[in-house]
């Protein structure tokens, strides 16, 4: 009686941790992977806002080309020159 009881047991165990493992694997390579989109799309919205701060200095050195000061560097150079 002893030995059908531990039997069960140890059976039990086993298909709990067949089913267990592979969900704990699968559950941590989700876990990465979102991680890792995030990361990306973190990368990505920085670069866009670079981008967009850029396209605005570009537009912003434009209007004072047209009057009687000019813009005289780049995005990253404020300084004006009459």
């Amino acid at each position: 009686m002893m030995a059908g009881t531990l039997a069960e047991s140890l059976t039990t165990t086993a298909l709990g941790l067949l089913v267990a493992v592979p969900t704990v694997w699968s559950y941590n390579y989700l876990s990465e992977s979102a991680e890792l989109m995030t990361i990306e799309m973190e990368v990505a919205i920085r670069e866009l806002k670079t981008y967009l701060v850029m396209r605005e200095a570009k537009s912003s050195s434009q209007v004072w080309q047209s009057g009687n000061l000019r813009f005289s560097g780049g995005p990253g150079d404020p300084s004006i020159v009459e």
